[in-house]
């Protein structure tokens, strides 16, 4: 797509650049076709979404997953022909407006597209129950009409929000314009999505000051197709929660441990995963002795508990209505796959497969636990670690939680773990396993928790590659990277 970053106008002339356009505009006008027909379909027809197919056709089906599958080529050929040609005079040639400028047709192609995801409608429900003084926290979504109730089966159930009051209030600007248009109100969420994508990358764009990659990097985070198709095009709240984690890794890198808490405090409110930087990082505080920084972050986030506790959410389950959904099932998850093979298997009734894949969950959540306890005391007990182990310490634990341990997995829970490839470029095995899980993870698009052969050859096209690419260890996965970065050492982020 470009032989150097800072060279726009090769960039523009560039058959990578010119067919990555095309395949974009291509697949925009295919996926918004399908999300405008399942609105049409349910809204002017009167059909549940359940009831409606993701894909109106095989042919269809077909055309989406290989425009996906050759953008996903295409950004891997010019990621690795770029870094090979980056070099240490590039880290300040240009400013972050000029990387925006050749990122600008991917960022636009993916605010048009409308979202493939129902997820959107959901978000928007709530936010219009907090718009009319109605508290998500305590009364049942399918309580209260907001026009939006057909398009996302959840609006049906007796639940209450599974995001935080941080979240809720994200959703309320967008949610504003249902009155006039529902499909202006996911534009207008979109926009504010593309915003915080933006912002995201200037951020990983000033933490990477140092770093001869600085600008390649940045400019693959723009415009990396997962990231796009699930924080821009789909609008998935994550890309909030990427922003928290940015924030988290920034302020520790410079040493601001409390606004550090915060901001991962703050990302819990949003979406529960940042919460795993909590302890990781007050185990760190405790090793190196900051008492006093720990004991200002505890103290504000007690303040901002007892805010919310005091207004919105005041009762115990009200918390744990967000801090531990209850979403049931499996989907692109070893669990997944062990659930489909044993449907297969006759003498396996559904009682007992219920049981084995219960009893395969708990073992994988305690391993996770063992695993994330073992971090936190190599946090607080080594005298050698530093900022950037903890925040590769949160990383490995996000990464295995997902590929191992969690029952349920979408493809844009992997895409918080990008903008930490971004900032740590130089921990290789963490930065190929995360790349390779992103670039599979959205290979074959099928129903996430879909009970056919289909299923099962696309988990299994989900899990294999980045568990090969775990399997190569340290060593081996030093070697690749040093090969594909034309053996030149990398810096690290400032």
């Amino acid at each position: 797509m470009l032989s150097a970053i800072s060279s726009r106008s090769s960039l523009k002339s560039s058959f990578l650049f010119s067919s990555a356009v095309t395949i974009s505009v291509i697949y925009c006008t295919l996926v918004t076709r399908l999300g405008l027909f399942k609105y049409h379909e349910t809204i002017v027809n009167n059909v549940l979404a359940i009831e409606i197919p993701d894909y109106d056709s095989i042919l269809n089906r077909f055309a989406i997953n290989l425009l996906y599958f050759l953008l996903t080529c295409i950004y891997a050929i010019w990621l690795l022909k770029t870094l090979k040609k980056s070099g240490v005079s590039e880290s300040r040639t240009a400013g972050f407006k000029s990387v925006i400028k050749v990122a600008l047709p991917f960022l636009l192609v993916a605010l048009i597209t409308y979202p493939f995801s129902r997820d959107i409608y959901l978000y928007l429900h709530y936010g219009l129950m907090a718009v009319k003084g109605i508290n998500p926290f305590l009364v049942i979504v399918s309580a209260f009409d907001s026009g939006l109730n057909p398009l996302h089966n959840w609006i049906s159930e007796d639940v209450t929000t599974a995001y935080g009051p941080i979240g809720i209030m994200l959703f309320m600007p967008a949610a504003v314009f249902i009155k006039l248009s529902p499909v202006l109100a996911v534009y207008a969420f979109k926009a504010l999505c593309l915003l915080c994508h933006i912002c995201n990358s200037y951020f990983i764009w000033r933490l990477l000051y140092e770093s001869r990659y600085r600008q390649v990097l940045t400019f693959a985070y723009l415009v990396n197709p997962l990231i796009l198709i699930e924080h821009v095009a789909d609008a998935h709240i994550d890309v909030f929660i990427s922003l928290s984690l940015i924030a988290f890794a920034g302020f520790l890198y410079r040493k601001n441990y409390v606004l550090s808490i915060l901001a991962a405090f703050v990302g819990f409110l949003v979406k529960t995963l940042p919460l795993l930087c909590i302890p990781l990082a007050i185990c760190f505080l405790l090793g190196k002795r900051r008492y006093l920084d720990i004991f200002i972050s505890l103290i504000l986030s007690l303040v901002i508990i007892a805010v919310f506790y005091i207004t919105i959410l005041p009762t115990p389950d009200t918390w744990l209505s967000f801090v531990s959904p209850d979403l049931g099932g499996v989907a692109n998850s070893i669990h997944h796959f062990l659930d489909l093979i044993l449907v297969y298997v006759p003498i396996v009734s559904p009682s007992a497969r219920a049981s084995i894949i219960s009893v395969f969950t708990l073992a994988t959540t305690l391993g996770f636990l063992a695993y994330y306890a073992w971090q936190c005391l190599k946090l607080w007990f080594s005298s050698t670690v530093t900022e950037r182990d903890v925040v590769l310490s949160f990383a490995w634990s996000v990464f295995l939680l997902i590929l191992f341990a969690r029952a349920w997995v979408m493809p844009w829970y992997v895409t918080n773990l990008l903008s930490i490839t971004a900032i740590c470029f130089d921990a290789s095995l963490f930065v190929l396993t995360t790349l390779t899980y992103s670039l599979s993870i959205r290979l074959i698009f099928t129903e996430g928790a879909g009970r056919g052969l289909l299923s099962l050859v696309t988990t299994l096209s989900r899990l294999l590659p980045p568990m090969y690419v775990l399997s190569l260890g340290h060593a081996r996965s030093e070697m690749i990277m040093g090969k594909f970065l034309g053996k030149k050492t990398m810096s690290r982020p400032s």
